[in-house]
């Protein structure tokens, strides 16, 4: 599964602070799916439909046309992770569900509001032995109190500000669309305190399986989590791609 864990609460947590909206409240871009990619989600084959997964991973993350046309990009992310965190994480989960591969990363989509984002991953796997072994690690009981833990190193660690505190992060599963040969959907919450301000956090990742492709989104919302329904629609997408 993904080579390195999710980078979207603590840069959540910097820019919510930075611009100044914690206590305001910002207006939601509710508006949805582009109608090209509305078209490409009404064209995939729909759950249990396992097909030879496409050689390029680049075709399967999220592109400009699949958000809003006002949302922007920025480019992913190209210092890798932190290997700390990947290494802390494994041993936790007690496997290498974090590891290198083919993988391919899209660019990081954000609102006009700043706080609402979203980006993806997708790889492929070796196998489908190891396919099938991230995916009992993800549907296991350690998984949930390990994310908590890298999501709280990493939160505390990119802000680096000790006027700024950071509540313990909380992690649950919620219930997401079945795409693909499979998906699973987790949210992770927490709150970042600063000077007058506070703001309520959430970043739901899910992981989908299709053929031997692996998809993962991650999708942040600051005072509250990024729209359900539309992030049904993206898995839709990036699960017609495979």
């Amino acid at each position: 599964m993904r080579r390195g864990i999710p980078r979207g609460l603590a840069v959540l947590a910097a820019a919510a602070l930075a611009a100044g909206t914690a206590c305001g409240g910002t207006g939601r871009n509710d508006r949805g799916l582009s109608a090209a990619a509305k078209a490409t989600a009404a064209s995939s084959s729909g759950p249990g439909a396992t097909m030879a997964p496409v050689a390029d991973v680049h075709k399967i993350v999220l592109m400009q046309a699949d958000v809003p046309a006002d949302w922007t990009a920025e480019p992913a992310d190209a210092g890798g992770d932190d290997k700390a965190v990947t290494d802390a994480f494994n041993t936790c989960v007690g496997a290498e569900l974090v590891r290198d591969g083919d993988t391919a990363d899209s660019p990081d989509f954000t609102a006009p509001d700043s706080l609402t984002s979203v980006s993806s991953s997708a790889e492929l796997a070796p196998s489908t032995a190891a396919l099938e072994q991230d995916w009992a690690v993800l549907q296991g009981p350690k998984l949930l109190p390990c994310l908590a833990r890298s999501f709280d190193t990493m939160a505390r660690a990119d802000i680096g500000d000790d006027s700024v505190t950071v509540s313990p992060v909380q992690t649950q599963r919620i219930a997401y669309p079945q795409v693909g040969d499979g998906a699973m959907a987790i949210r992770a919450t927490t709150t970042i305190t600063g000077a007058h301000k506070q703001v309520p956090l959430a970043l739901d990742f899910v992981f989908i399986r299709k053929g031997l492709a692996e998809i993962t989104l991650y999708a942040s919302g600051g005072g509250q989590p990024f729209p359900s329904q539309l992030l049904g629609e993206l898995g839709a997408v990036l699960t017609s791609r495979v």
